[in-house]
Parts: C-alpha cells; structure tokens; sequence
C-alpha cells in the first residue's frame, strides 16, 4: 500500500525518491541554437591517383627498344571488315585452347564453335585460324625451349601510391633462362609500322613483368604477338 511517506511492503516502508529537477514537457519546442557551422567546400583540389589501374591503358615507357619483326607465319586473309575486339578475343581464346590442349581430336570443331560465338566463321575459317594457332606454337617452342607454359593467367597486383592493377596475362613460358610474358595483338598493320605499334605497349607490358618478376629470380623478357601478320617483337628497355 501507499502513504505520504512511501510504499508499505509488509512490515517495511520504501520512501518515495525525490527530485528538485525541472524537465521540459515534451512536447516543449527545442531551443534555437545561436548559430549552425556549414562546411564549406574548398576552392583547391587535391590530386590523386585512381584507385584501379587498367594494364592496357597504361602509357608507354620512354626510351624503349624494340628488335626487328620475326616472321614465322603469314598473314591472315580475313573476309570483309571484322570488329577488331571480336577478332582479337576469339583468336585469343582460340590460342590459349591450342597450347592448353594442343592436338586435340575435336579441335576443328571446338575452332568453329569459338569463331561462331563472335559471328567471324564467314570471315576466317577455323583452318586458317588453326594454322596461325600452329606457327605460332612452333616458333614458341624452337625459340624458347619451355619448361611450362600457361595461358590467361590472372594477376591483382598494388602499387606503393596503394593503386590496384588486376588482369590477365595472355601466355606466360617458364624457361631454363627465365620467364617470358607473350601478349597477344590483333593488330592488322604494316609489318614496317609493327615495331613503334609494339613499342606502343610497352607500359602494359612494363606492368606485367612487375607482377611475374615477383616470383621468378631472373627477369622476365617481353614480346608482342601481332596474330594477323604471325610475326613477334621483342619490348625491353
């Protein structure tokens, strides 16, 4: 029970708490603070780098040498205009299948799937792309003796500035001389304009001997394969 002095429970009185503070209703209105701090943008602009880096958008490297074109195939007739993406993507897959699997009984037909997939089987055959597909191999293996070979090899790497560099290396030798990094290109040029196109890339592929030197003691050598003229050029500083 209750009483002026507090509540019975039993034989024992709690007193009720008192309290000398005032509250606001709550319903009272807020008092109006005497001034509001906005921030306010600054009229200077800090640089910085992006955070992901593109490895074939990365611009190419001062005083880069270049060594003469080496011929081992032929040029590729294709038929009609081609959309030069499509080309390069189904001959780089068409490449990476045949030095993965290389003699495979069902390769003519696993070619023509490829082509197909990018609308190109009236503009190259599968014949014509396994022929470019068997130089090319041939001449990896008299130049380079490979230990090891591997295709579409993904990379992430970071740089100090904490930028993020992520894709894949199209063909990666392991030989008794150190790695060497082969990117491919589907570049339709004159063999003559073919060593300033390689030099061209030279950051990306600056980029990529970065990311294997990591892992292997002897540097890395580069090289561009230009797919249409079946030819290659060596990238070093």
């Amino acid at each position: 029970s209750e009483s002026d002095d507090g509540f019975k429970l039993g034989g024992t009185t709690l007193p009720f708490l008192k309290s000398t503070t005032v509250h606001q209703e709550y319903n009272a209105s807020p008092q109006r603070a005497p001034e509001i701090a906005v921030p306010v943008r600054s009229d200077t602009h800090t640089e910085r780098p992006s955070l992901l880096i593109t490895p074939s958008a990365q611009a190419p490297l001062d005083q880069t040498a270049t060594s003469d074109p080496i011929e081992f195939g032929s040029r590729l007739k294709l038929k009609g205009k081609v959309d030069d993406r499509d080309y390069g993507d189904a001959m780089h897959r068409i490449l990476a299948a045949e030095i993965q699997n290389p003699e495979h009984p069902e390769r003519i037909a696993r070619a023509t799937r490829i082509l197909a997939h990018w609308d190109l089987q009236k503009s190259v055959t599968p014949e014509q792309a396994l022929a470019a597909s068997d130089r090319y191999r041939e001449w990896v293996q008299t130049t380079f003796s490979p230990i090891s070979q591997h295709v579409e090899v993904p990379f992430t790497s970071h740089t100090a500035d904490g930028q993020q560099a992520s894709g894949f290396i199209d063909h990666l030798i392991v030989t008794a001389n150190g790695p060497v990094i082969i990117d491919h290109k589907s570049y339709q040029g004159k063999l003559s304009d073919q060593p300033a196109k390689a030099a061209s890339y030279s950051g990306q592929l600056a980029l990529y001997k970065k990311v294997v030197a990591a892992s292997y003691p002897a540097p890395p050598a580069t090289w561009i394969h230009f797919i249409s003229t079946g030819t290659a050029i060596e990238v070093s500083r």
